[in-house]
Protein backbone atom coordinates (compact mmCIF):
# COMPACT_ATOMS: atom_id res chain seq x y z
CA UNK A 1 0.00 0.00 0.00
CA UNK A 2 2.61 2.72 0.86
CA UNK A 3 4.54 1.94 -2.37
CA UNK A 4 1.13 2.28 -4.26
CA UNK A 5 0.62 5.54 -2.65
CA UNK A 6 4.03 7.22 -3.29
CA UNK A 7 3.98 5.89 -6.92
CA UNK A 8 0.33 7.82 -7.09
CA UNK A 9 2.37 11.16 -5.69
CA UNK A 10 5.15 10.91 -7.82
CA UNK A 11 2.73 10.76 -11.01
CA UNK A 12 0.88 13.91 -9.15
CA UNK A 13 4.00 15.86 -9.25
CA UNK A 14 4.77 15.05 -12.84
CA UNK A 15 1.25 16.43 -13.56
CA UNK A 16 1.89 19.15 -12.07
CA UNK A 17 4.64 19.93 -13.65
CA UNK A 18 3.33 19.75 -17.12
CA UNK A 19 1.85 22.65 -18.75
CA UNK A 20 -1.58 23.65 -18.00
CA UNK A 21 -4.03 23.18 -20.81
CA UNK A 22 -5.94 26.18 -20.69
CA UNK A 23 -3.00 27.85 -19.93
CA UNK A 24 -0.21 26.45 -21.76
CA UNK A 25 2.15 29.40 -19.99
CA UNK A 26 1.67 27.82 -16.76
CA UNK A 27 1.88 24.48 -14.80
CA UNK A 28 -1.17 22.89 -14.34
CA UNK A 29 0.03 22.95 -10.17
CA UNK A 30 0.08 26.60 -10.61
CA UNK A 31 -3.16 27.18 -12.52
CA UNK A 32 -4.83 24.58 -9.64
CA UNK A 33 -3.66 27.08 -7.00
CA UNK A 34 -4.65 30.01 -8.55
CA UNK A 35 -8.27 28.61 -9.05
CA UNK A 36 -8.12 26.88 -5.56
CA UNK A 37 -7.32 30.45 -3.99
CA UNK A 38 -9.78 32.53 -6.06
CA UNK A 39 -12.46 29.72 -4.60
CA UNK A 40 -11.40 30.82 -1.22
CA UNK A 41 -11.88 34.22 -1.17
CA UNK A 42 -15.32 33.87 -3.53
CA UNK A 43 -16.93 31.80 -0.78
CA UNK A 44 -17.61 29.68 2.42
CA UNK A 45 -16.81 26.30 3.62
CA UNK A 46 -15.29 24.17 2.46
CA UNK A 47 -13.91 24.09 -1.48
CA UNK A 48 -15.54 21.38 -3.70
CA UNK A 49 -13.45 21.45 -6.79
CA UNK A 50 -15.63 20.85 -10.31
CA UNK A 51 -14.47 17.53 -11.66
CA UNK A 52 -13.40 19.04 -14.62
CA UNK A 53 -10.33 21.40 -13.04
CA UNK A 54 -8.54 18.12 -11.39
CA UNK A 55 -8.62 14.45 -11.37
CA UNK A 56 -9.33 13.29 -7.96
CA UNK A 57 -6.38 11.00 -8.10
CA UNK A 58 -3.99 14.15 -7.44
CA UNK A 59 -5.72 15.69 -4.59
CA UNK A 60 -3.98 13.79 -1.53
CA UNK A 61 -0.19 15.18 -3.11
CA UNK A 62 -1.68 18.55 -4.53
CA UNK A 63 -3.95 19.63 -1.53
CA UNK A 64 -1.12 18.94 0.78
CA UNK A 65 1.75 20.53 -1.76
CA UNK A 66 -0.78 23.57 -1.99
CA UNK A 67 -0.92 23.93 1.74
CA UNK A 68 2.24 24.11 2.12
CA UNK A 69 1.94 27.28 -0.71
CA UNK A 70 -0.76 28.85 1.16
CA UNK A 71 -0.99 27.78 4.84
CA UNK A 72 -4.37 29.46 4.89
CA UNK A 73 -5.97 27.56 2.74
CA UNK A 74 -6.05 24.69 5.45
CA UNK A 75 -9.33 26.55 6.82
CA UNK A 76 -10.86 25.46 3.23
CA UNK A 77 -9.06 22.56 2.10
CA UNK A 78 -8.80 18.94 3.82
CA UNK A 79 -6.27 16.58 3.15
CA UNK A 80 -7.39 13.60 4.34
CA UNK A 81 -4.74 11.46 6.42
CA UNK A 82 -2.49 9.39 4.96
CA UNK A 83 0.15 7.84 7.17
CA UNK A 84 2.27 6.76 3.70
CA UNK A 85 2.27 10.78 2.73
CA UNK A 86 2.44 12.42 6.44
CA UNK A 87 4.92 10.13 7.89
CA UNK A 88 8.73 11.85 8.69
CA UNK A 89 9.98 10.08 5.93
CA UNK A 90 6.90 11.38 3.45
CA UNK A 91 6.93 15.09 4.51
CA UNK A 92 11.04 15.28 3.34
CA UNK A 93 9.67 13.82 0.24
CA UNK A 94 6.39 16.04 0.23
CA UNK A 95 9.27 18.82 0.38
CA UNK A 96 11.67 18.14 -1.99
CA UNK A 97 8.36 17.70 -4.50
CA UNK A 98 7.05 21.07 -3.44
CA UNK A 99 10.65 22.56 -4.82
CA UNK A 100 10.76 20.38 -7.56
CA UNK A 101 6.82 21.71 -8.67
CA UNK A 102 7.60 25.46 -7.84
CA UNK A 103 11.29 25.89 -7.84
CA UNK A 104 11.26 27.44 -4.10
CA UNK A 105 11.00 26.26 -0.56
CA UNK A 106 7.58 25.34 1.34
CA UNK A 107 5.91 28.03 3.66
CA UNK A 108 5.01 25.33 6.13
CA UNK A 109 6.82 21.84 6.72
CA UNK A 110 3.81 20.31 5.95
CA UNK A 111 -0.15 19.89 6.15
CA UNK A 112 -0.13 19.23 9.72
CA UNK A 113 2.29 21.57 10.55
CA UNK A 114 0.48 24.57 9.19
CA UNK A 115 -2.64 23.00 11.35
CA UNK A 116 0.02 23.90 13.95
CA UNK A 117 1.28 27.35 13.17
CA UNK A 118 4.31 26.12 12.45
CA UNK A 119 6.01 27.93 9.79
CA UNK A 120 9.69 28.20 7.84
CA UNK A 121 9.19 32.15 6.89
Amino acid sequence: MAGEVLRAAESDVRWAKRPSRRNPARTNYAQLLEDVCRAAKDGEGPIILAASSIDVRHWACLSRLMIMNEPALLERIHPRYLHELDCPQAVAMMQLWFQDVTGRSPAVRSWRHAREGVSYR
